[in-house]
């Protein structure tokens, strides 16, 4: 079972929302055709209680996933029912739509990432940079340079930006010194960062509305790269243009 609202993830929200239609439209269907009607909030009490159950937890990528296998809240209906087998009779149709709702959010679940990749594409960086507000940059590192952002050149080259890999290996490399294994051992001492690669971040920008893509962003020292820095990945893309002046060797 779903949380039902999730804040700033637009695909999450819309897959509850879907999940919740399908039931509810279930039960408005049976509830039609019975002859004899339950009464309405005994029934809507009967159905969520029907989704209580014992399941398999894993995960699929980064998506979490449940899998119903023991009726829980259909066991809990029987023994409330108790001798009352005229009226279990009634609803227990709604108690097992209830269990077999795990199973139409468990399908809703799998749609997220599908959807989510639909509606804000990771390969494009207008989907972390939707919305500037004067933006700018900030030197965080002393390896850097003062320098400015070009707003110019960085809002006509947003579309132009493209997700590349970056090589972890040569950025440590580029960003610590070589120092002498035996040398390292005597002083038991890491060896400390002469450079960033970095060295910059992007303020006054927002990801798009709904993507949940909650990021800081990094501005590499050329001013033609970009790390983009979520809860759960990174993202780097380049550019042919710099998007930083003024920058003081």
């Amino acid at each position: 079972m779903l949380d039902f609202w999730q804040a700033n993830h637009l695909s999450t929200n819309l897959m509850n929302i879907f999940g919740w239609g399908i039931l509810i439209c279930a039960v408005c269907y049976l509830y039609r055709r019975q002859t004899e009607k339950p009464v309405i909030w005994k029934m809507v009490i009967v159905v969520y209680i029907g989704l209580f159950c014992f399941n398999f937890q894993f995960a699929i990528g980064e998506t979490p996933v449940k899998i119903a296998i023991l009726p829980l809240g259909v066991w809990i209906l029987i023994l409330v029912f108790g001798k009352k087998k005229e009226r279990w009779k009634i609803y227990r149709p709604y108690a097992w739509f209830g269990f077999f709702g795990n199973y139409i959010f468990l399908i809703t679940t799998l749609l997220i990432s599908p959807l989510q990749n639909i509606l804000y594409p990771i390969e494009k960086v207008e989907t972390f940079l939707a919305e500037l507000d004067d933006p700018g940059i900030l030197l965080i590192h002393p390896s850097g340079k003062q320098a400015d952002l070009n707003n110019e050149v960085f809002i006509e080259s947003l579309s132009s930006w493209e997700l590349s890999k970056m090589d972890s290996m040569l950025w440590y490399d580029e960003s610590y010194p070589e120092i002498d294994e035996e040398e390292w051992e005597e002083d038991e001492q890491a060896p400390y960062q002469t450079t960033e690669r970095f060295p910059y971040i992007l303020l006054g920008a927002s990801p798009k509305w709904g993507s949940g893509y909650e990021s800081t962003i990094y501005i590499e020292k050329d001013g033609k790269g970009m790390l983009i820095s979520t809860e759960k990945e990174q993202f780097y893309f380049q550019s042919s243009k710099s998007i930083i002046e003024g920058r003081k060797e």
